[in-house]
């Protein structure tokens, strides 16, 4: 299922509703250029970024998963008719190249984390992708897309300047409030327990060390040696607080959080924003909601 962020009743169909209802029919609005991006989270930025003056469709919706996507034909079939096709790169939506080869394409996705300053180095040669879970890093991220959007839309440079200026404004206010927490927390050796491995970036933002818990999206995983190892490995950590995400099993956290008398803690967003109406309508509502979070949890 595809997100797209625009108006429902364009085109004809406005226009006939127009009509039945006595009025005279108007022309359609000329649509921007399609833009698609691989999820939610940076089809967000875009379409920030750009205004009204694209069309900005995600792949991945709000709500799903972006590493375990299956794209159906009609994903397809928008990457062949779109002006422009951004992911993030570094191994989080691998996906994108064989879409870009199906479709027919013979150019490449705007891959907007390659090659940012402050990457966190892996195993091997790569990188952290989640580039968008810190105020810092997500302020390099957008800079980033900003200038990739202005070399291959130069028609919307004006726009996307404004776009730019205000998503930055929005994020210098996450930027502050992870300073304030980052010095409640100084020289504590906070260390909080979460459900994958994707905050690096705000761990080293914040000063604390986040041990992640892989796998626990499978029931099965939940019981037997496997759990007894993990609640021996917690009780040594000296974890403060254990977090859910939004797209993880929290019932395993929460049995976790029993077995080792680590604090249940709210849910976090990493990879997904949560629609409209939820707690992480865009990028600073994402960051300004784990930010609260994690301050009602560890600096009280």
């Amino acid at each position: 299922m595809l997100l797209s962020r625009r108006k429902v009743l364009t085109g004809t169909l406005a226009s006939g509703l127009i009509a039945g209802c006595g009025a005279q029919p108007q022309p359609p609005a000329t649509p921007g250029p399609l833009i698609v991006a691989s999820f939610s989270i940076l089809g967000s930025v875009i379409d920030t970024l750009t205004g009204a003056k694209a069309q900005v469709t995600a792949l991945v919706p709000a709500g799903a998963d972006a590493h375990h996507f299956d794209p159906p034909p009609s994903a397809v079939l928008a990457v062949r008719d779109a002006a422009l096709v951004a992911g993030v790169g570094l191994g989080f939506d691998g996906w994108m190249s064989q879409m870009l080869q199906a479709s027919g394409r013979t150019d490449t996705a705007v891959l907007t984390a390659e090659g940012l300053d402050g990457l966190i180095s892996l195993r091997g040669d790569r990188f952290d992708p989640h580039v968008w879970c810190a105020p810092q890093m997500a302020v390099t991220w957008v800079r980033s897309i900003a200038d990739q959007l202005e070399a291959r839309l130069p028609a919307l440079k004006n726009d996307i300047a404004t776009g730019r200026e205000a998503m930055l404004a929005a994020l210098a206010e996450k930027v502050t409030q992870a300073s304030r927490l980052a010095a409640a927390l100084a020289g504590s050796g906070t260390r909080i327990v979460v459900a994958h491995d994707s905050f690096g970036y705000l761990e080293r933002e914040l000063g604390i060390e986040a041990v992640a818990v892989r796998g626990l999206s499978n029931s099965a995983e939940r019981g037997g040696a496997g759990m007894a190892a993990l609640i021996d490995t917690l009780k040594a950590s000296g974890a403060r607080a254990c977090f859910p995400e939004t797209q993880s099993d929290s019932a395993a956290l929460q049995e976790l959080a029993r077995e080792t008398g680590i604090t249940m803690g709210g849910a976090l967003y990493s990879d997904s924003l949560s629609g409209p109406t939820g707690g992480a309508p865009d990028l600073p509502g994402l960051l300004g909601h784990n930010l609260t979070v994690l301050e009602h949890a560890l600096a009280a």
